[in-house]
């Protein structure tokens, strides 16, 4: 069964890393377990919308970017 994400998962990954942050960064910033960073990025966890607002807000991209295309 395929899992439907609210975040494009490489969109994730790219703001993460023009951020120039490391998963162990990010993960700190926003209050998280590097383990779900890790996940979300990889596809395999949805990022609950406060927690892509989080993101949002950290790496500096607007919380649209970082969505799913068809969420």
């Amino acid at each position: 069964m395929r899992i439907t994400l609210n975040q494009d998962p490489e969109a994730v990954t790219e703001a993460r890393e023009n951020a120039d942050l490391t998963k162990t960064a990010l993960a700190k910033a926003v209050g998280r377990s590097l383990s779900l960073i890790s996940e979300i990025e990889g596809g395999t966890r949805n990022a609950k919308p406060d927690l892509l607002e989080s993101i949002a807000a950290v790496t500096g991209v607007p919380v649209a970017q970082l969505k799913a295309q068809d969420a």
